[in-house]
């Protein structure tokens, strides 16, 4: 008689899935947040799509570490709903529901540099939507094509989907922010400003010339001794633009020549904060927008708003 029981890569899998459906993530402070992300872009000469993403977002916090300051969060994307709408792109929608329960790490910087989950990711992501997939796709060379992609990628393809997920970017922000607030004191600016020339980068096309936000936090008087607002504003850093790089892209993308590229970028964050503790700052609520313009050329906007459910992590 065998005094332990191999477990098997399958069984382990059925047993975190059976897990998550009873219990769902792990960790302290848990929330339930609920979202709605609007994605518009239009590229001339006519190609435009627009997605709206409405669903919930579970968050634990499962450990800070005590030196690297790093925090481990336990997620889980729940009740999606897509708006199929005649400019949606399937693919986005898709894409955006592909790392649904995960254990994830955010560095100091806000950054996601791992993340880990006895579930395998593209199996399951197959179960659910390989039917829907091949219905939403019209053309049924490219729905197979992106179908087999997603089930071919790995670990390293899911932390980078991470990265772009809106609701993580905002974890990773507040996170950032505790940080700073934390263990790099400023003195505030004239008009409340703080951590001025923070440089974020949007890329958009995939092509890896992210469009320069230079960055500044400002503090706003919540009228609460229980909450914290902050208020992050920006716009293009012009010195560090690679305008021949997006020019050569969008001539690409566009077919137009004679391209003349300044950049407009309407960007702002709004964060309203609770500390469960003293040196701990939480989301209560959210929203986030960016609006990038190129006339005639380029229009890109995105907007995230994120709010606490009031009933809390409710499974069943």
């Amino acid at each position: 008689m065998s005094w332990f029981t191999v477990i098997t890569p399958e069984q382990r899998t059925r047993e975190a899935i059976e897990m998550q459906k009873n219990y769902g993530i792990t960790g302290d402070y848990k929330k339930r947040y609920l979202f709605k992300y609007e994605q518009k872009q239009w590229i001339a000469p006519g190609y435009s799509y627009n997605n709206i993403v409405k669903g919930a977002i579970d968050c634990g916090l499962v450990h800070i570490h005590p030196v690297l300051h790093t925090q481990t969060w336990s997620i889980e994307m729940r009740d999606l709903e897509f708006d199929w709408n005649p400019q949606a792109l399937p693919e986005n929608y898709f894409i955006f529901a592909y790392p649904y329960r995960i254990d994830i790490q955010i560095d100091s910087s806000g950054q996601v540099i791992d993340g880990n989950t006895w579930v395998d990711y593209s199996e399951e992501w197959r179960k659910k939507y390989k039917q829907e997939i091949f219905q939403r796709i019209e053309n049924p060379d490219r729905a197979k094509t992106f179908y087999d992609s997603l089930c071919e990628k790995n670990h390293e393809f899911t932390i980078m989907l991470l990265k772009n997920n809106p609701m993580i970017i905002a974890l990773g922000n507040v996170a950032a922010l505790n940080y700073k607030i934390n263990y790099e004191p400023e003195v505030k600016g004239e008009f409340g400003e703080c951590y001025t020339s923070e440089l974020v980068k949007k890329d958009y096309f995939g092509e890896d010339i992210p469009l320069p936000l230079k960055t500044t936090w400002l503090e706003r008087n919540a009228g609460d001794e229980e909450i914290e607002e902050w208020v992050r504003l920006g716009g293009l850093l012009p010195e560090k633009y690679p305008e021949e790089d997006f020019r050569r892209m969008l001539r690409k993308i566009t077919g137009i020549f004679n391209l003349e590229v300044p950049v407009y970028v309407d960007f702002s964050e709004f964060y309203s904060l609770t500390k469960p503790d003293a040196s701990f700052r939480q989301i209560r609520c959210c929203g986030m927008r960016t609006q990038s313009l190129i006339k005639d050329v380029w229009l890109k906007h995105e907007d995230l708003e994120m709010k606490e459910d009031g009933k809390g992590v409710i499974y069943g």
